[in-house]
Parts: C-alpha cells; structure tokens; sequence
C-alpha cells in the first residue's frame, strides 16, 4: 500500500522467514534506509538468520556492532553458534 511503511516488528518477522542470503541482504538494505538497524528486534532477527543460513559470522559482525545488547540477543547469538557447531 501506498504510504504504510515497514517497522521493527514487520522486518523482524520477514527476515525470520528468509531462505537465501540475496534476500537477506535485499531486506538489510531496506532497513537501514529505514533507519533500524540499531534495534534490537532487528538486530535478534538478524543474527537468527545469518545462524539459520549458516553464516555465524556475518551473526557475530551484527552482534559485535551492538552498544548493549540484551537476553534477547544473547540468546540469538548463542543459539547461532550452538545451531553451526562454533564455540
């Protein structure tokens, strides 16, 4: 629709259901034109699908650009590496 703009919560879950990295970077780019990247439902989601899509990297680069992080994406990161075998 014309003029309904996604937020958080939209780029969250769409990225949840990504099964290819040219998606994933396609939305990444969406939300920092948006200006999102720093939060951190967006920042968990992220992680969860670099994890899912077995790039724990690209996981731990999101992670390491984060001022503070929460439960949330502790448990985002860690489940990440647990998910690719990585210690």
């Amino acid at each position: 629709r014309e003029g309904v703009r996604p937020n958080v919560y939209t780029y969250s879950s769409v990225l949840r259901s990504c099964n290819g990295m040219a998606d994933v970077r396609m939305i990444q780019c969406g939300i920092i034109k948006e200006g999102l990247e720093s939060d951190v439902f967006v920042r968990s989601a992220l992680i969860d699908v670099f994890a899912k899509l077995g790039e724990p990297e690209d996981a731990l680069s999101v992670f390491d650009e984060m001022v503070t992080g929460d439960a949330i994406v502790w448990n985002s990161i860690i489940g990440g590496f647990a998910q690719n075998n990585k210690s």
